[in-house]
């Protein structure tokens, strides 16, 4: 005979992530490269509800998760800052090799929810990037720019490259 499950057990589910709709819309989320959103859906994967703010995460680990090198998931983690999706809480140090960063999710507030199934609003500073140009302006001044270079095909003229080959004819002629 089966036995009969308590009320603890018919509440317990399985855990899940959750990102609303608007934060997927916004333009900051559309502008991030897959190894970025990768990183983020990892980040938010640990918030278990009381941890924002000391969600730790290292870059190697960021790195494991995009089954990458760690300067690729350092990379994706410096653009979640600067997009400001996450907060850095506490910055890793040489002297003490074994605390990786500390982060906090900008989208959520650092204070439980009151009711256990709303997760409250936090500070959600990438909305402040409403437009490409602001992204840019933001990824240029972090030093995290993304050149889109066109390649050139068969007889077209590449500026890049046409400026390189302009300054080796000058240096022979001269």
């Amino acid at each position: 005979m089966a036995k009969h499950s308590t009320k603890g057990e018919r509440e317990k589910s399985d855990p899940y992530l959750q990102i609303k709709i608007w934060e997927l819309r916004c333009p900051a989320y559309l502008a991030l490269h897959p190894n970025e959103h990768r990183v983020y859906v990892e980040i938010r994967s640990r918030y278990n509800g009381r941890n924002n703010g000391r969600i730790s995460f290292s870059s190697i680990e960021a790195g494991n998760c995009l089954h990458k090198s760690k300067s690729t998931g350092a990379r994706a983690i410096k653009v979640l800052v600067a997009l400001g999706f996450l907060k850095i809480t506490r910055a890793s140090t040489f002297d003490q090799k074994r605390f990786a960063q500390e982060f906090e999710i900008t989208a959520i507030a650092r204070k439980p929810a009151a009711k256990a199934k709303v997760l409250p609003k936090g500070s959600c500073d990438f909305l402040k990037l409403h437009n490409e140009k602001k992204i840019r302006e933001t990824l240029l001044a972090a030093g995290l720019a993304r050149v889109k270079t066109k390649h050139s095909v068969m007889g077209e003229r590449n500026s890049r490259t046409d400026g390189k080959r302009s300054a080796e004819i000058l240096k022979m002629r001269a």
